[in-house]
């Protein structure tokens, strides 16, 4: 082969190389890098604890369990009147105010006073509405701190209650009710109030001097539909079914009180704290399989 030729076929093989040399540089240009991209870090997962009794503000812990809480922290009931959805709410000689005397958690605490020796009804209520009216089906708790025994046989003890607005009344429906053995024991019932219709239990006693939790679960019903259970200190009391618990329109509140028409001694004090509305268990009660 001559050196004519032989320069003619390495000068074609040189343009070849840079052509494709070239359009690999240029495709990968379109492209972008090729480089796959970085991993996301991942995302920590909140598991809430099965009976937990540790009691987080409303915005704190797992997302959908806290509707709405107030553990009194603030040294006020600017919890309970937040949004206007609520607030203190008093008939005769009724009333609260956060206290340092005594605390589930924390430092403070609601203090209930009523005197019932004017032979009227008293109370002081703190009560919700916008969260309960929100929700078909919650539970409800709060701890109770009673300093001694009452004696409740010249009437009746309201001490946690469901209401319900409609065009002409705003009645009270589900109710737990304070009474005595006949030792003079307390203890508490549940009342359907629209209903006259008591339930009874011989499951719990109240204590003196320390601190009782009660949780309500109720799914709700303009009709016979709806279900109540209630819990004291993780013990079930009660478990209702096939009932009704508001009228067919209008708002439904929750509230801790103590409301009554005759109690002794007069006055009586007791203390509220760890309030929480929320779609899961927060004391030791079973799932009402909502």
């Amino acid at each position: 082969m001559d050196t004519s030729r032989l320069r003619t076929i390495v000068m074609i093989a040189l343009v070849a190389i840079a052509s494709g040399v070239i359009g690999v540089l240029i495709a990968d240009q379109i492209r972008g890098p090729t480089h796959p991209p970085p991993t996301p870090a991942p995302t920590a997962a909140v598991t809430p604890t099965p009976g937990s009794t540790a009691l987080p503000g409303p915005e704190s812990g797992p997302q959908g369990q806290f509707v709405w809480a107030a553990d009194l922290e603030s040294g006020d009931l600017s919890s309970w009147e937040a949004d206007g959805c609520g607030g203190e709410f008093n008939t005769g000689n009724g009333e609260a105010r956060v206290t340092d005397t005594v605390a589930h958690s924390g430092r403070y605490s609601v203090e209930l006073t009523v005197a019932t020796d004017n032979g009227a009804d008293n109370a002081t209520r703190l009560m919700r509405w916008c969260e309960p009216s929100q929700h078909d089906a919650a539970y409800f708790s709060a701890w109770y701190y009673f300093p001694q025994q009452v004696d409740v046989s010249a009437g009746w003890w309201n001490i946690f209650q469901f209401k319900s607005r409609s065009e002409t009344s705003n009645d009270p429906w589900w109710i737990l009710n304070v009474g005595n053995r006949q030792d003079g024991t307390m203890y508490v019932y549940l009342r359907d109030w629209i209903h006259e219709k008591s339930y009874e239990q011989n499951v719990k006693d109240l204590p003196v001097g320390q601190w009782v939790h009660f949780e309500v679960f109720m799914r709700r019903a303009q009709d016979p539909t709806g279900e109540i259970m209630v819990w004291q200190d993780g013990t079930l009391l009660f478990h209702i079914t096939n009932v009704q618990t508001n009228y067919d329109s209008g708002r439904v509140s929750w509230g801790v009180n103590s409301y009554s028409s005759g109690l002794n001694p007069s006055p009586t004090v007791i203390y509220i704290d760890d309030v929480v509305m929320s779609t899961t268990p927060v004391g030791n009660g079973q799932s009402a399989g909502n």
